[in-house]
């Protein structure tokens, strides 16, 4: 894994002219974390090397995944999960739930809903599934119950996290699967969750972008090394 510090947006074209993209048309892709930074780093190929700004391709890191599960077989998935979470938690709460520890009176209450969906998107993005959770607490029993629960009724209805996962899964293990020519580059600021730092590091021959969004704390310090390794 190789590791660039991205001081600037303008310091992009020097770290993507020092990876070769070899070919007539030399192709480059970078992974960002919104269109926001997608359209800094656009303006600043612009104005720094715009021949190189017609051979970048930015794209969203959850697109980039969900390109790799459409280039699997025989993964049926359809994105986009996060916007009904809350909705179809508010429909799960209203059934018989066999919970331990949780009030299901209190869960049914308005807004709860959409904490539970929050709660487990949390546990979701740090790449925790049901199995992953201790079964020795009544609460972390609930909560695996759940997440259980709430991906069956999803089915191949994705959240990001889920997507970022299956796709960092697969990567792993086929690394054909990746559907960009030329070097990668991926944006990383630190503010990762777990799910997306997966998929970025399966990326096949990627280089670290480094960025990070605030001044390096002993924390941030410590979340980038958990999230992206030593080098970063």
């Amino acid at each position: 894994m190789d590791v660039l510090p991205l001081e600037s947006p303008a310091s992009l074209a020097g770290l993507l002219a020092s990876r070769e993209a070899p070919g007539p048309l030399p192709a480059r892709t970078v992974l960002v974390p919104s269109e926001r930074h997608a359209h800094a780093l656009r303006r600043a190929l612009a104005r720094t090397a715009p021949p190189l700004l017609a051979g970048t391709r930015f794209v969203g890191a959850r697109n980039a995944a969900e390109e790799v599960l459409r280039a699997a077989a025989g993964v049926p998935f359809t994105p986009g999960e996060d916007a009904l979470r809350a909705s179809r938690v508010r429909a799960l709460l209203q059934e018989d739930l066999p919970l331990e520890r949780l009030d299901l009176s209190l869960l049914r209450e308005p807004g709860w809903d959409a904490a539970v969906a929050h709660a487990l998107g949390e546990l979701e993005g740090a790449g925790l599934g049901s199995g992953d959770l201790p079964r020795d607490e009544p609460l972390l029993r609930d909560l695996a119950l759940l997440l259980d629960r709430a991906a069956a009724a999803a089915g191949t209805s994705l959240g990001s996290a889920r997507v970022y996962l299956e796709a960092a899964a697969r990567l792993s293990r086929d690394p054909s699967l990746w559907p960009f020519d030329g070097p990668s580059f991926a944006l990383a600021t630190g503010e990762e969750t777990v799910a997306l730092a997966r998929f970025l590091s399966a990326v096949p021959g990627r280089t670290l972008l480094l960025a990070p969004a605030q001044a390096a704390t002993p924390r941030l310090v410590a979340r980038v090394r958990a999230l992206h390794g030593e080098a970063a």
